[in-house]
């Protein structure tokens, strides 16, 4: 079986040291380079072959948005997982419109991310496996279900809605004030703004009743995150899914 290229573009080298001990303890990858900034970064992934990116969304010289743009034009690129000391919903929404397949709050545990890692190399075994007829719709109520989301809520429902809609159109997670609630507001005949709270009190629920290791399993983190940051890693993992749907066939 072939083995995982892992590269690490972070601005820390102390950082960069902790995680490739941590990944070269992971059966399957390898740490074939690292960086601390973004202009090292692109030579060096113009030079070899990646196949997992873990990227600082706040690099020197050149930051993780403006190196996920130049590798959105490449037909063959890297799974990037990104980190982040501070993410605003603007830069979570660019980072998964662009690509990012995780995205992981600092400080963090270099073992969490080789773990996570070794889930995006493997396929993500973790998160429910696609029927064999492949749908989304059942697909992301089955993540909801697994995360405790209350199924009786406004909340649920709308979040539900919101999800399937960015896996259909990441580009409206670059403007889901604007973009996405309304499209959910619209289907539901109910305002943009109740669409937003009504998210917003059920992923508040979810992390004060969820189990810990399984939000940290699928958010990358433990601390909650915002509207945009839980349906872009939602939305973007029942995109993955759907590419290996349609790789390994089915019925």
């Amino acid at each position: 079986m072939k083995q995982g290229a892992v590269f690490i573009a972070d601005g820390s080298e102390a950082f960069c040291r902790e995680l490739s001990q941590a990944v070269d303890r992971i059966p399957g990858l390898r740490v074939v380079g690292t960086a601390i900034d973004g202009e090292q970064t692109l030579r060096c992934l113009r030079e070899r072959v990646v196949d997992l990116l873990v990227l600082d969304l706040m690099l020197p010289k050149k930051d993780g948005i403006a190196i996920l743009k130049e590798l959105s034009r490449q037909e063959d690129r890297p799974q990037v997982l990104t980190t982040a000391v501070f993410v605003s919903d603007f830069v979570a929404a660019a980072a998964a419109v662009l690509g990012g397949s995780y995205l992981v709050r600092k400080p963090c545990d270099p073992h969490g991310v080789a773990e996570r890692l070794q889930e995006m190399w493997n396929g993500l075994p973790s998160f429910p496996a696609v029927p064999r007829s492949f749908d989304v719709d059942a697909v992301v109520t089955s993540v909801l279900q697994k995360l405790s989301i209350p199924a009786h809520t406004k909340g649920y429902k709308y979040l539900r809605e919101a999800v399937i809609i960015a896996v259909e159109d990441m580009e409206v997670l670059s403007a889901i004030t604007k973009e996405l609630y309304p499209q959910v507001a619209r289907r539901y005949g109910t305002t943009a703004s109740n669409v937003e709270r009504a998210i917003r009190h059920a992923l508040e629920l979810v992390w004060k009743r969820g189990e810990q290791e399984v939000l940290h399993g699928y958010f990358g983190s433990w601390h909650k995150l915002t509207n945009s940051e839980s349906i872009a890693l939602i939305a973007d993992r029942v995109r993955l899914q759907t590419a290996r749907h349609r790789r390994y066939g089915g019925d």
